[in-house]
């Protein structure tokens, strides 16, 4: 399981929740949200009304499977003109417990759809929490460039394969002065890594750097 896969967000950068309902109200495309919530997690409330921002995990997956839902019933050419046949999006509209409004992003950390590659630069978490990596930690991401670059010398930390979080584990494994928060080890490589566009989750590090994926194996129950 992957260490702080569920971030609860600082109280200083809280914000009302702009949910996936609003946002496909507003004609917000499913690939462009899918593609922010593959690159970026998702927000959602727990029962205590905590705010979470979460990358892995059955709660991501559920939110994708709502997108899902309203992708494929978009793509059935009879659907919009049949009355008895809602999109998913309106089923459970105006309820309580309507899905569509368990997930979003704060108004200050919302996702630019037209470009869901970058984040808007008002209010994100690298201008909230304006810090510096510790120098551990830049030696440390030095190395694992130099490690990156051992393994495959094409590879161009520009455009990293896979997602932030792919990286992470190999990291949280190569060396410990690069363990922290999801958030954090993002807004501390930002500035040196960077991933190419529309990159999904991926084996590419696990099969170059296995050493670096032991305690994560040895985690899983064996099948016998």
């Amino acid at each position: 399981m992957l260490q702080d896969a569920h971030t609860e967000l600082d109280s200083e950068v809280e914000a009302p929740l702009i949910t996936l309902g609003q946002l496909l109200r507003e004609g917000i495309p499913v690939r462009k949200l899918a593609n922010a919530i593959e690159r970026y997690g998702i927000y959602t409330l727990d029962r205590f009304g905590r705010l979470f921002n979460i990358y892995v995990g059955d709660d991501v997956e559920r939110a994708l499977s709502l997108l899902e839902k309203q992708h494929k019933w978009e793509m059935d050419p009879g659907s919009p003109i049949r009355s008895d046949r809602k999109p998913p999006l309106e089923l459970r509209s105006g309820e309580y417990d309507d899905p569509y409004e368990d997930f979003g992003w704060p108004a200050n950390l919302l996702p630019n759809f037209d470009n869901t590659y970058q984040i808007q630069p008002e209010g994100t978490l690298v201008e909230k929490v304006s810090r510096k990596a510790p120098d551990a930690f830049m030696a440390a991401l030095v190395r694992l460039a130099v490690r990156l670059a051992s393994r495959d010398p094409d590879i161009n930390i520009e455009e990293l394969p896979g997602t932030k979080a792919d990286l992470q584990r190999m990291a949280d494994e190569f060396d410990d002065d690069l363990k922290c928060k999801p958030s954090t080890f993002w807004t501390y490589i930002k500035p040196f890594f960077k991933f190419k566009p529309g990159s999904r989750r991926t084996n590419y590090y696990r099969e170059r750097h296995p050493d670096c994926h032991k305690r994560e194996d040895s985690s899983k129950p064996s099948q016998r």
